[in-house]
């Protein structure tokens, strides 16, 4: 069935908290989905024991299992590596899972890796895949929607696992964006979204490992002569998460965001405090177009993007929207410096400048800016030239 079709049919079935399984393939172009009770014979699934596979029957497995795998060649490996090296440094993106597609030929039937393979999750569809993991993704419990993602892998029985992991500037840097993607991706669909208790995974199948310090995670990502984010020495963004009763800190290496242009959203949102819920947020962003950010627009005053305070200059002096949606800490150094004003701005009064500058607690003013020319919808007569 269409994509469209499936998560009308598990939105439905999830209301009436009836169970199902599904299979979705990679662009979304062939979805199942069905009751526990309806999955065909063919498929096969064991998902930390709620499992339709207790009948299957045994099967002698070869005496000499033949695995011979097909990889790519290591240039075309590094021609793609080197694309998403680029993009990611670009700001185009932040975490990107580079796969291969790789042939194997084996004397195993796929029913044969499914029985042999032991993961919390597992599915087989007879005659065209099998999949296993130990990742729990995303749990649903009394209405509580939860996330433990795991990022770098390792076998458990390894020596030292724990530590080895612990200690990987790559896992680190890996676990804290992916926590940091989550939190926001949860943002839209859920409210009070906040990160708990970080690296929860990792203790999970590490019981020994404990939480880290602040400290801990500073000393997991300090950057070294021969790391490839050395271009950023030093820098990190340091997000911490509160609440009345928990606390939580992700620290990532710091990578500016790309923006070129601007797409002016009308929304009447509040976000007059720094909330992990960032689904206002997230909602006007969603309407920038062909553009890389939005500048909200509420009650007829410019206010910020979806991430900064903003300013403006008009060839003399910089101002900043008397009334944004939220009072940053760079802005107000900036005021209490006298480094810019405040004003009310229309959208009509961009023509009377010619820069706009995003500044936040990591973006000084003039460090990223973008002409008003090429902030869009604002009225052909009353564009920035």
């Amino acid at each position: 069935m269409l994509k469209d079709e499936a998560i009308e049919m598990m939105n439905a079935m999830g209301k009436d908290n009836v169970p199902f399984v599904f299979i979705i393939n990679y662009d979304m172009t062939d979805c199942r989905v069905w009751t526990v009770d309806d999955v065909p014979d063919g498929v096969l699934f064991n998902f930390e024991g709620f499992s339709n596979d207790k009948a299957m029957k045994s099967t002698i497995m070869p005496a000499d299992i033949l695995w011979d795998v097909k990889a790519e060649t290591e240039e075309a490996y590094r021609r793609r590596f080197d694309i998403v090296q680029r993009h990611l440094r670009r700001g185009d993106s932040y975490l990107v899972n580079l796969t291969s597609r790789m042939e194997v030929a084996t004397n195993l039937s796929l029913r044969d890796i499914y029985r042999a393979s032991v993961a919390r999750y597992k599915v087989c569809s007879k005659d065209e895949f099998v999949c296993f993991s130990p990742e729990t993704f995303l749990q649903i419990n009394g209405g509580k929607i939860s996330c433990c993602p795991m990022k770098e892998t390792i076998p458990a029985d390894a020596p030292d696992a724990a530590a080895r992991l612990m200690a990987s500037r790559k896992e680190a840097a890996e676990h804290a964006t992916i926590v940091d993607l989550i939190r926001n991706d949860l943002s839209m669909v859920a409210t009070h979204v906040t990160v708990e208790s970080y690296r929860k995974a990792m203790s999970h199948f590490f019981p020994d490992a404990g939480e880290r310090t602040l400290a801990d995670i500073l000393h997991a990502n300090e950057l070294s002569e021969n790391n490839n984010a050395r271009e950023y020495p030093g820098v990190y963004k340091v997000h911490v998460d509160y609440s009345a009763t928990t606390s939580a800190v992700v620290i990532t290496t710091y990578h500016p965001k790309r923006v070129e242009s601007l797409q002016l959203v009308d929304a009447d949102i509040d976000y007059s405090y720094k909330y992990a819920d960032r689904t206002a947020l997230t909602g006007c962003l969603e309407r920038r177009g062909d553009c890389d950010d939005v500048i909200i627009v509420r009650n007829g005053l410019l206010t910020d993007t979806s991430y900064s305070n903003i300013a403006l200059y008009d060839g003399e002096e910089w101002l900043t929207p008397r009334r944004p949606l939220l009072a940053g800490t760079m802005r107000a150094y900036l005021l209490d410096r006298g480094l810019v004003g405040e004003a009310d701005i229309r959208p009509s009064d961009l023509r009377s400048f010619s820069s706009v500058s995003l500044i936040n607690a990591m973006l000084p003013l003039g460090k990223l800016t973008v002409p008003t020319a090429s902030c869009v919808n604002i009225g052909p007569a009353e564009a920035g030239h």
